[in-house]
């Protein structure tokens, strides 16, 4: 991708930004806290909801590398790409 003068812009960022907006509302794994839903993003924090009075910050994205797994398969391996990269 390219900007206006023909720089090159990073895909990575692309790749972050894209996640970023998909994964809200999406449920995910804690190996403990159970199965949550993503009620905020950004590209420093993931924050999910495990019950009415539960609600855990956690860093984004290296979370998911960690202890935190995306239900969907699709947003799980968006993520493993934007980790590796």
């Amino acid at each position: 991708k390219y900007d206006e003068e023909d720089d090159f812009v990073e895909a990575e960022d692309d790749a972050e930004e894209n996640i970023i907006s998909l994964i809200v509302g999406e449920q995910v794994r804690h190996i403990t806290l159970g199965i949550g839903t993503v009620v905020e993003c950004n590209e420093k924090y993931v924050v999910v909801k495990f019950s009415p009075t539960k609600t855990v910050k956690f860093p984004f994205p290296s979370a998911f590398s960690m202890y935190l797994e995306a239900l969907s398969s699709d947003i799980q391996g968006r993520i493993v790409s934007l980790i590796e990269s």
